[in-house]
């Protein structure tokens, strides 16, 4: 029973541990200030951030960022605003009886 209780301590610790040093990266929209689009693309580049979508037209990048890389983004004078991009699924239909 105690060898059990162990396990099970260790194992626990393990997990909290591993979910605190591991920050998820969340998908976000970095819209660029009008005709600064290379230098936003620049910062990007520079960063390493993978980007997932460019909407050319709307100034619009969308990538994965972690919550320190949405600091550096937001205190950029390039870059208009960041917006996390609400993750959407689509919901079966309601039944009514």
């Amino acid at each position: 029973m105690l060898k059990k209780l162990v396990l099970f301590m260790c194992t626990l610790c393990f997990v909290t541990i591993s979910m605190a040093s591991t920050e998820e990266s969340k998908s976000y929209y970095i819209k660029a200030q009008p005709e600064q689009m290379n230098q936003v693309q620049q910062w990007l580049d520079n960063n390493r951030i993978d980007i997932e979508q460019v909407m050319k037209e709307r100034h619009v990048f969308v990538v994965k960022l972690s919550s320190e890389q949405v600091s550096q983004a937001e205190n950029n004078k390039a870059i208009e605003y960041v917006e996390l991009n609400p993750q959407r699924s689509i919901s079966p239909p309601k039944l009514t009886f």
